[in-house]
């Protein structure tokens, strides 16, 4: 066949076809039924009374806390568990809590806003004796007593505590990440069991109290009375105290400050029946190290410099062999200088 005559027949084939979908798509009655016309799908308001839980949040399944009714002792009380978050700032009234955590398993999101609280007032967050808390992203300051007070078990991360009459971050056990503590009166944290990362307490009575097995590491203590309080087989690790008002460290009841720094304190480090090991002390009133007579310390690998008394370790201790290497160019045929567990002074 010519190839003319092969488009004749493709075309008579796409006439044919053309017609018979144009018999398959007639159209039904253009007469309306009789009566008024009405909506036949969902409405708005169908699909948000579905998914919004009040009026006074987004079009979410997260319970905004302004929603939650106050009690006698708190602004806001959240008593089930659920995720949770705010929609504006609280403020802070007359003896009572910002808000009161009275379940376990809860997530609240602050969202950026900030808990405003009042020197009459009780604690920002309180979840104390509940678990499974996680509190982020926001602001509580201002608080008579504490900033956040957490249980066992609890998250909290990215939280800034600022200008509290008690701690700014208080949790039993659990983990504190990138969280931030100023100006709070008793101390910027306090724990019996938690771990620390990446944490900054400034202008606090004590930096960081912390006991029974916790664990801090790349934290800042800046301006505060003390730094770092550890106590009961805690650790602190590659953590700096800067500026403190006395001690940048206490290490005691086998505890263990592990290559740490501290430097413009009264004492760098005073150890008692516990562990320093790489850490360095420098720009010290009094001294870079201390351990009192019977403490029960051990002092190794550590290096200080600058303070009135670089180390002062007392008969009842043990410590690697003390090598003074002031301006003495290469260190190498210093006697003791190559021993493993040595200490430096310069």
């Amino acid at each position: 066949m010519e190839p003319t005559d092969r488009r004749l027949v493709l075309a008579g084939v796409g006439l044919a076809g053309v017609a018979a979908l144009s018999r398959l798509a007639k159209a039904g009655p253009l007469d309306p039924p009789p009566g008024p016309v009405v909506p036949t799908g969902r409405t708005l308001s169908d699909v948000y009374d579905k998914v919004a839980r009040t009026d006074a949040g987004l079009a979410e399944p997260r319970i905004p806390v302004q929603s939650l009714p106050g009690s006698g002792t708190a602004v806001h009380v959240i008593d089930q568990p659920g995720s949770y978050y705010l929609t504006g700032n609280v403020v802070g009234a007359t003896g009572k809590h910002g808000i009161e955590i009275r379940s376990s398993d809860v997530t609240l999101d602050l969202a950026g806003f900030a808990l405003q609280g009042r020197s009459d007032a009780l604690h920002g967050i309180t979840a104390g004796g509940y678990s499974g808390i996680r509190v982020f992203n926001g602001n509580v300051g201002g608080w008579g007593g504490d900033g956040v007070q957490l249980g066992y078990g609890c998250l909290a991360e990215s939280v800034r505590a600022a200008s509290n009459g008690g701690y700014g971050i208080r949790i039993a056990s659990g983990v504190v990440n990138g969280c931030s503590s100023r100006s709070n009166s008793l101390g910027g944290f306090s724990s019996a069991g938690a771990s620390f990362v990446q944490c900054r307490a400034e202008g606090c009575g004590v930096g960081f109290f912390c006991s029974f097995g916790s664990a801090l590491h790349s934290c800042v203590a800046d301006g505060n009375a003390a730094g770092y309080y550890v106590e009961q087989d805690s650790a602190v690790v590659a953590c700096v105290a800067r500026n403190s008002t006395d001690q940048g460290y206490v290490v005691r009841t086998q505890a263990r400050a592990i290559n740490c720094e501290s430097y413009g304190h009264v004492t760098g480090f005073l150890i008692s029946e516990g562990v320093c090991d790489g850490c360095h002390a420098s720009r010290g009133t009094s001294e870079g190290f201390y351990a009192g007579p019977g403490a029960r310390s051990l002092i190794t690998r550590c290096v200080a410099s600058g303070n009135t008394t670089n180390f002062a370790l007392s008969e009842g201790n043990s410590y690697g062999p003390i090598v003074d290497v002031a301006a003495a160019g290469d260190i190498s045929a210093i006697p003791n200088a190559g021993h493993p567990w040595a200490n430096f002074a310069y």
